[in-house]
């Protein structure tokens, strides 16, 4: 995910303004759940931890569900995406309604927290997540998600 107007720093700022009282600020209303996600990807894409214990308690009961925005119009992905370490999860709710697009980014974020990990086979299981992610964002025309899974994979 990359981070738009105003850079790192200032998605921090509002990351920290915005969770700094418990999300007290944040209304529990149609779009609540798709704002918590959101925040979660905030938290990994800046790596920042601070807020990721919160926002994991507050996602964790509802691991078996998915996203949707507007009247259903939109799946983000799996909640199991924005739980860190529960990709297969994620991979497998993802894959069985038939969400490609968030089926390709929930592999990136795998093949990434493998990488990052670096135990045992995750390299060569990371490349072979990009490898398929690759063909899938190009059938896609995920041309963004392309040039992330090529950056990372070096190349």
């Amino acid at each position: 995910m990359r981070l738009a107007a105003g850079g790192p720093e200032a998605a921090r700022a509002e990351l920290h303004q915005l969770t700094g009282n418990g999300l007290s600020r944040v209304r529990r209303d149609a779009n609540w759940l798709a704002t918590m996600t959101l925040l979660a990807e905030i938290c990994a894409a800046l790596g920042d931890e601070g807020p990721a214990p919160m926002l994991y308690d507050l996602l964790t009961p509802y691991s078996d569900r998915c996203v949707v925005v507007g009247f259903a119009s939109a799946c983000r992905s799996s909640i199991s995406l924005q739980l860190g370490q529960h990709f297969s999860a994620a991979l497998t709710a993802n894959r069985r309604i038939g969400a490609r697009p968030a089926l390709a980014h929930t592999r990136y974020r795998y093949a990434r927290a493998l990488l990052e990990r670096d135990r045992g086979d995750d390299r060569e299981r990371a490349l072979a997540l990009l490898d398929k992610d690759a063909l899938e964002a190009r059938e896609l025309g995920m041309a963004g998600l392309l040039e992330e899974i090529t950056l990372t994979k070096g190349g």
